[in-house]
């Protein structure tokens, strides 16, 4: 069927209107405000339930130019920055931009704006805005988002203590779109990415983007691929094709510039249950009790856990990331503004997923009655180049059909923070090491506290154990350790329940 495509640009005031068939489709302001080409394209993609075949014809092609000619006096609405998604009670920052279309410089004016039943005036004074110069401006206190599609409206009045000689670009509304989250529901997005993927970079800008929004409703996972940070069993589980692409509950393939709208949509899905996590750390090695939590019966349901860790660096073969953002006017959290590759000196990754335990698909779950509970425990043995203050682990709650129907997250910094606090404080010492006929463990306990020694081989077999109560003051413990064969053991010294790993060697 024919169809009438027009674009209406304005790119003085910045005011772009789309009409289809003659009919406004609504105006909006543009990030760049420039016009080089435009590329038309089809898309029927079977993501969609498409058969990714379809074609369109263009015929009588058009346009038209007015100049533009400056008024005496007149301010106009450039750009209003504020998110048009969001949770219903979070607080939004607005700020944006006004231009001076007039020949006389703007020194004052106001800002009204309203939201809701929310409104409020903004005074700008003392400025000196001359001719097409645009002037920056910003709430001087956030907005609260209201749930459904409410315009934030804001109009321009009092330019120069006085009335504006076009008022019809004074004013302008912002639809945000704001929905109320499922009680405990956490959102878990995939991004399938590499350094050697020159796009990729806009998967690390949009994740870093929602975990800055939605922290605490939302879990992102970056699966690498081809670098020295893959994992292979999830990378090949994962199965992406292309780069970069990302995956919001595993509900289909979209790019990691639609994560928010794939978030905001899930966000609001009702869930059959939760998932709480608990950890400790010792002697290098992670360990993790999930425990799923049935709201609804669960049967056929699956369980997974990611541990992911922030702050990765590297150095050599691999570890620059390729950039094709470089020198390019396309704003991407300050991609364009670097070098491709960017050197691996100056990069630093985040959310890089470094174990998936339970597979990439989980772990089958017992039927479970609506009110019961499974516990899965999951262990993982750190290795030196990783750093495990800087990981989270994120629980994957799996539907039969291999959707993600809930996430559960918890940060690991705390647990070895506390450890390394606590062992700071008591000045412990495991001499000599290695040991023979015996070694020596002191500490110095300022506070009364609980203290316990274990003593395992690397399987984890128990060697010896003791439980020495409330104690306080200098104290050494004697190890004997004349009837271990040689090797490596880990002696577990437990101060309030704080378990603080040390490696003993037994060396004849």
């Amino acid at each position: 069927e024919w169809l009438s495509l027009e674009f209406d640009c304005d790119m003085t005031s910045n005011t772009w209107e789309i009409l289809l068939n003659g009919n406004s489709l609504g105006t909006f302001s543009s990030a760049s405000n420039q016009l080089g080409s435009i590329d038309f394209f089809p898309y029927n993609a079977a993501s969609n339930g498409g058969n990714n075949i379809s074609g369109y014809y263009i015929d009588d092609i058009s346009y038209e130019y007015t100049p533009y000619t400056p008024l005496p006096l007149d301010a106009a609405l450039f750009t209003v920055d504020v998110s048009a998604l969001g949770l219903t009670g979070q607080e939004k920052n607005v700020s944006g931009s006004i231009i001076n279309l007039g020949t006389t410089s703007l020194s004052s004016f106001d800002l009204e704006w309203s939201y809701g039943t929310a409104s409020g005036t903004e005074n700008i004074s003392g400025v000196n805005v001359a001719n097409l110069e645009t002037y920056d401006f910003a709430f001087a206190a956030p907005i609260t988002l209201i749930e459904g599609t409410n315009g934030l409206q804001i109009d321009i009045v009092n330019v120069n203590a006085s009335v504006d000689d076009d008022q019809s670009n004074n004013d302008g509304t912002t639809m945000i779109q704001a929905v109320t989250p499922t009680p405990d529901k956490v959102v878990v997005a995939e991004e399938a990415t590499g350094t050697w993927c020159g796009w990729c970079p806009r998967g690390a800008v949009f994740l870093e983007y929602m975990h800055e929004n939605y922290e605490g409703y939302f879990a992102g996972i970056a699966v690498h691929n081809g670098d020295p940070m893959t994992v292979d069993a999830y990378d090949q589980g994962f199965g992406a094709s292309s780069f970069p692409n990302l995956q919001v509950e595993r509900t289909g393939w979209v790019d990691p510039s639609s994560v928010e709208l794939g978030f905001i949509s899930r966000i609001q899905e009702d869930i059959d249950g939760t998932i709480s996590l608990d950890a400790t750390y010792a002697a290098g090695q992670i360990s993790v009790e999930a425990t799923v939590n049935a709201i609804n019966e669960l049967d056929g349901y699956r369980l997974a856990v990611v541990l992911i860790e922030n702050n990765v660096t590297g150095s050599g073969s691999g570890w620059a990331q390729a950039n094709y953002y470089s020198g390019g006017t396309t704003v991407m959290g300050g991609y364009e503004n670097l070098p491709d590759p960017v050197p691996a000196a100056d990069m630093v990754y985040h959310e890089v997923a470094r174990a998936i335990l339970g597979g990439a698909n989980g772990m089958a779950l017992g039927t479970l009655s609506p009110g019961g509970s499974e516990s899965q425990s999951f262990s993982y043995s750190v290795p030196a180049d990783e750093e495990a203050n800087q990981m989270k682990a994120i629980g994957i709650l799996f539907e039969p059909n291999g959707q993600i129907n809930n996430g559960g997250y918890l940060d690991l910094s705390a647990i070895v923070g506390i450890e390394e606090q606590i062992e700071s404080q008591i000045d412990l010492n495991l001499f000599p090491n290695p040991s023979n006929e015996f070694a020596n463990l002191s500490m110095n306990l300022e506070d009364e506290s609980h203290v316990s020694i274990q003593v395992t081989d690397l399987t984890g077999k128990n060697i010896y154990a003791k439980d020495y109560g409330q104690i306080r003051g200098q104290y050494i413990f004697p190890i004997q350790t004349a009837a271990l064969a040689n090797g490596t053991y880990i002696v577990q010294i437990e101060v309030n329940g704080v378990v603080i790993p040390r490696k003993l060697a037994v060396q004849r």
